[in-house]
């Protein structure tokens, strides 16, 4: 993901105000990186046709901001591709956690057990270490089959070859190369960080390892497993997992709402039992919304995905299900269109009689 600010533009590297990318090619089981020389790479801008939101120059790998946008860049080396999210916009205005999708060509969903050696939209691992590490192909994962229970812990095998290994790692995100990495920890006395870092291994029979991580979101999601060996061997395997609704351990539901380009949008998080923090979620895939308010002057409407529009001025009240337990969250419309839906207060979520 890139981001660039139409009031403030990136410091420029080159002339005329342009910033130029150096892209570099890493080789299997080598160390180092190789420059490469633009007229052996092939970028191909992906943008809205008649309203560019970046001005590209393919001879020299160059760019410079339009306009508040998406833009998608493809680079192809040698059959192997690397998409990049350009967002345009303005450091006054929330930037979207899109990831060009309306820009990206549709492709056929791949079975949840698969695997690949590089993410498939070449999102960098930051634990590979740039300088003296080279990447290897020594892992193997067994990736879940099917659909998998959010918040529960979920055992992978692993299988090394070659090489003495240090260590296993993984991270998890949702689906999207701009969103964040999922965070955690497991309760009580476990101080694993559930998104990232060192896996938990609770089997270990040598070269075969079973790891452990807890599903932090609802829907699709992207997990990779990576190993570090003594020689700076980097073998990482992606695989795609989604994560379904699951009441094992639920404790309490709770909504909120935030600014969004397009008004306010509800967001929900959930508290479980076994995990310390909550689980914050970004659809609300799984729950069942209603909202209370007079049917002869309704104040608000709210889509599956979480949008409010005002209807009119007031107060109502949004019901949400999920799973086994119900929660309600006051909201105040004023019906004005400088100023959105204001924030209102959470109230105490119980279980459905």
């Amino acid at each position: 993901m890139i981001r660039l600010d139409l009031d403030d533009p990136p410091r420029a590297n080159g002339p005329g105000g342009r910033q130029f990318l150096y892209p570099e090619a890493l080789y299997l089981d080598r160390h180092g990186r190789v420059r490469l020389d633009n007229a052996f790479v092939r970028y191909t801008v992906r943008q809205p046709a008649g309203a560019p939101v970046i001005d590209f120059d393919t001879s020299t790998g160059s760019l410079k901001p339009v306009r508040r946008g998406d833009a998608l860049l493809e680079t192809s080396y040698s059959g192997v591709v690397k998409r990049t999210c350009i967002q345009v916009g303005r450091a006054s205005e929330p930037f979207d956690r899109g990831t060009c999708r309306q820009l990206r060509a549709a492709t056929a969903p791949s079975p949840l057990s698969t695997t690949r050696s590089q993410d498939r939209d070449g999102f960098a691992s930051e634990f590979f270490d740039r300088q003296t590490g080279f990447h290897t192909e020594r892992i193997e994962v067994t990736a879940p089959d099917r659909p998998v229970e959010i918040a529960q812990p979920l055992e992978m095998p692993v299988e090394i070859s070659g090489g003495e290994l240090l260590n296993l790692g993984f991270y998890q995100l949702r689906s999207g190369v701009d969103d964040p990495m999922l965070g955690n920890i497991s309760s009580p006395g476990k101080r694993t960080n559930l998104n990232q870092g060192v896996a938990d291994i609770v089997r270990d029979e040598g070269s075969s390892k079973t790891v452990e991580i807890i599903p932090l979101a609802l829907g699709e999601e992207k997990v990779a497993t990576f190993g570090r060996f003594k020689d700076h061997g980097f073998s990482a395997k992606y695989f795609g997992m989604r994560a379904v609704p699951s009441s094992n351990g639920l404790k309490s539901i709770q909504l909120h709402d935030w600014p969004a380009p397009d008004g306010r949008r509800l967001r929900a998080s959930l508290q479980y039992r076994q995990l310390e923090g909550d689980v914050e979620l970004r659809t609300l895939d799984g729950f069942k919304l209603k909202v209370e308010q007079p049917a002869d002057a309704p104040v608000l409407r709210v889509d599956p995905d979480g949008l409010v529009h005002e209807l009119g001025a007031g107060d109502a009240v949004i019901v949400a299900e999920f799973e086994d337990l119900t929660t309600r969250y006051w909201m105040r419309a004023c019906f004005c269109s400088a100023a959105p839906a204001r924030p209102g207060s959470t109230g105490a979520a119980g279980r459905k009689q």
